[in-house]
């Protein structure tokens, strides 16, 4: 039993991760709502530096919406103070695993 319950987290985080979602869909599956993760978008993916926002809050706005804040890096350049996420209700955010990172190669989803 305790087996099954650790596959469907295994494979929900690899959902999370592999299809492209609305973010609030990836923070609602995430423990504290996601704070702390790593989210990317797929249009960034045509460069080669790292994209992503580090989300440091999240505020439900309604049932299938999110307010998220976090600090951006885009292109290898962080931002000093954490920003609004923008266009969260876009299907176009994925968690970033730290392999993508570190390897700083285009991210494929």
């Amino acid at each position: 039993m305790a087996a099954r319950n650790i596959l469907q987290v295994v494979s929900r985080g690899a959902q999370l991760r592999d299809h492209p979602q609305q973010l609030h869909a990836i923070c609602n599956s995430l423990y504290n709502y996601g704070v702390g993760s790593k989210v990317s978008r797929t249009i960034w993916n045509k460069w080669t530096e790292p994209c992503y926002y580090k989300i440091t809050r999240v505020k439900k706005t309604g049932l299938n919406s999110v307010s998220a804040w976090g600090y951006l890096t885009f292109r290898g350049k962080t931002s000093e103070h954490p920003v609004e996420i923008r266009c969260p209700r876009k299907q176009q955010w994925f968690l970033v695993d730290q392999w993508h990172i570190q390897n700083s190669g285009p991210i494929v989803a």
